[in-house]
């Protein structure tokens, strides 16, 4: 008798074998993925008792349905489920993930639009107010915002003094500071940006900064004279210079573009469009500037430097409801934190942005997703000077999403802030309104939705202490400079700020009211 030959495609190849074993060479086998009557499987020479969690039942009831088998070989149905749900999570996941350098790259058309690109600046001569969205900006400080790009060679910026500047990469990751809180020590300097991988020469008398992408984000923040603005327009605009080191001897003119008043958004998509953003992200910077998991993440859904983001009908379908998902559990993880530790006093709505710091580790060589997501969903750049205990020095962040009784903040109700006696701000202090969906200023009837400690007419009680009122219209008795204009209907949160914090602020023996409802 001559040996039977079989050809089996690959796939098939354990569950055929299977079926030839139990049920006969003579007899015809059950369909390929096709669920039949359970059969005893004869013991054989080599059987041994086999651990029951180490197999699969050949029906298992779970959240995205039931799933069945073939003796551990998934049928067509529970294959096409758990495929469409692999592809569902990863979209979650890089959504997730991806909102950071979502985030820096919507920007840039904004930046290209406005004079923001190419060594040029857009400006606020007269503060932000409301018409630009930003995440979580304020209304007491002179931004400023460049984008530099080392595509074509090493850039040099010099900055001008007492300045708050951020450098932030691609990704939204920290690679430097300027100004206040930068190696210049607010005196300001010469900055050198190379770009990855750079081996050429470096010359010296500039601050060098290698970050790992092309593109970096560097805004900064012009600090006010006595509530007045020019003197920290006129430094910026004089002394405030970004050419490419290759025009050093004779750089070009910085241009000002003044944004203030001016309509535009620098806010990432909630939606499908969001994917696109990553990809170009991803297209414009080396895949060395990110771990190769992440890289792979982005890759199973179609996200990869070099080829197209051209997802079929199915696809885009899952993708679409993942950034749904992925959106509403970003507001979640800011909007209403699990995390006990991201608030500041026990039981308080006080939460700060992030309770593992810049780096976001909860410790050595352990990340903290949630706040990472948390943090650059709602916020706007990322540098240790926000966390870091400075007493006298930055600034330092309280945020409220809820009120004392935890719940969300409504347009339509007044609520008031206590703060009592000596106030722990060598600088000032402010509060600033946002619109839950933007998480950019307040829209209202008001230029700027905030009170600030420089505010003309502000109120202080007989003891000391000062009283912040919100609600839509101002509250009888209450002093107009201390009230900030809410709309009925329309969700909002608020930042309290204090710049130059004293140690009571860091121990905690001053402590900011919580956000009371008025009756």
């Amino acid at each position: 008798m001559q040996g039977i030959r079989l050809v089996l495609p690959p796939l098939g190849c354990i569950v055929a074998f299977a079926l030839i074993a139990t049920t006969g060479c003579n007899n015809k086998p059950a369909p390929m993925g096709a669920t039949t009557e359970a059969q005893a499987v004869p013991k054989m020479k080599m059987t041994s008792d086999i651990p029951a969690e180490i197999t699969t039942p050949d029906s298992v009831e779970s959240r995205i349905g039931t799933l069945k088998f073939f003796d551990g070989f998934p049928d067509d149905a529970t294959t096409q489920l758990v495929y469409d749900n692999l592809d569902f999570m990863r979209g979650v996941q890089t959504f997730l993930r991806g909102v950071p350098g979502a985030s820096v790259q919507a920007f840039l058309p904004a930046a290209k639009k406005c004079g923001g690109v190419d060594g040029n600046v857009m400006i606020f001569e007269d503060l932000m107010d409301s018409k630009a969205l930003w995440l979580t900006p304020n209304n007491s400080s002179v931004y400023f915002f460049t984008w530099l790009d080392t595509t074509k060679g090493p850039i040099v910026m010099e900055t001008p003094p007492n300045v708050l500047g951020v450098l932030d990469d691609h990704w939204f990751r920290w690679i430097g500071d300027y100004g206040n809180a930068g190696p210049d020590k607010g005196k300001g300097g010469k900055f050198l940006f190379l770009p990855p991988g750079y081996k050429g020469d470096v010359p010296k008398g500039y601050f060098v900064i290698r970050p790992a992408t092309y593109g970096v984000w560097a805004p900064g923040r012009g600090m006010l004279v006595n509530g007045d603005p020019k003197p920290a327009v006129e430094s910026i605009k004089k002394l405030l210079k970004i050419y490419p080191l290759a025009q050093a001897a004779n750089p070009p003119a910085t241009k000002f573009t003044n944004m203030s008043g001016v309509p535009h958004n620098t806010i990432h998509a909630n939606d499908f469009h969001f994917y696109d953003e990553v990809h170009e992200v991803l297209e414009m910077e080396p895949n060395e500037a990110l771990d190769p998991e992440t890289l792979g993440l982005f890759a199973s859904i179609g996200l990869q430097k070099g080829k197209p983001f051209a997802p079929d009908e199915r696809m885009k379908k899952i993708l679409t409801e993942s950034a749904a998902v992925g959106n509403a559990t970003a507001r979640a993880l800011t909007f209403r934190s699990r995390d006990q530790a991201s608030y500041i006093y026990p039981g308080s709505s006080w939460w700060i942005p992030s309770s593992s710091g810049y780096q976001f580790l909860l410790g050595p060589g352990v990340f903290d997703l949630d706040s990472r997501t948390g943090f650059h969903y709602w916020a706007t750049g990322i540098t240790p000077a926000m966390f870091a205990k400075m007493v006298g020095l930055g600034s330092q962040y309280a945020a409220a999403f809820t009120d004392s009784s935890h719940k969300g903040l409504d347009g339509s109700n007044t609520y008031k802030v206590h703060l009592p006696p000596h106030i722990p701000a060598k600088d000032n202090w402010s509060f600033t309104l946002y619109d839950n969906q933007t998480r950019s200023c307040l829209q209202t009837d008001q230029r700027f939705p905030s009170v600030n400690s420089f505010d003309k007419g502000l109120v202080t009680n007989p003891d000391g202490s000062t009283d912040v009122w919100f609600g839509p219209k101002l509250p009888p008795g209450a002093p107009e400079a201390n009230w900030a204009q809410t709309v009925p209907g329309k969700g909002c949160n608020m930042l309290f700020r204090l710049y130059g914090p004293l140690e009571p602020w860091f121990d905690k023996t001053w402590r900011v009211g919580e956000v009371e409802l008025v009756q």
